[in-house]
């Protein structure tokens, strides 16, 4: 798999088009460059996967996923961010699924934001996890 990241600055409140990465960590936060200029940045991975409309899939991006009981008819659906935990990419509350291939497998999966452009006033029910 390809590693990919994204950069958020949190100052400007917008994703960077990064040309280069310091990896000297200090806590969460890394010193990027977009272009000659450097900012403390927070990265988020890719996962490695495409949503069903092929825009790819990163850490931190909300999600809602389907899984249906035939070609039409919705089994189950979740609205869930994606994290980091216990060595693979997965749903933030979603305890069957080990990992995200079986999650996508026979299923549909949808962007529908991310925690860093979500705001908590309009969407907490989607931060608060």
């Amino acid at each position: 798999m390809k590693l990919k990241v994204r950069a958020w600055e949190p100052e400007e409140k917008r994703w960077l088009d990064v040309t280069g990465i310091h990896f000297s960590i200090s806590g969460n936060t890394w010193a990027v460059y977009e272009g000659d200029k450097c900012y403390r940045v927070e990265i988020q991975f890719w996962t490695g996967f495409n949503d069903t409309n092929g825009k790819e899939i990163y850490e931190g991006d909300i999600c809602k996923w389907q899984t249906y009981i035939n070609d039409n008819d919705i089994d189950e659906q979740i609205i869930e961010p994606i994290v980091f935990k216990l060595g693979s990419f997965t749903f933030h509350d979603f305890a069957l699924v080990e990992s995200m291939p079986e999650a996508i497998e026979g299923s549909t999966i949808e962007i529908i934001g991310n925690n860093k452009e979500i705001s908590e006033e309009e969407n907490p029910e989607l931060l608060n996890k």
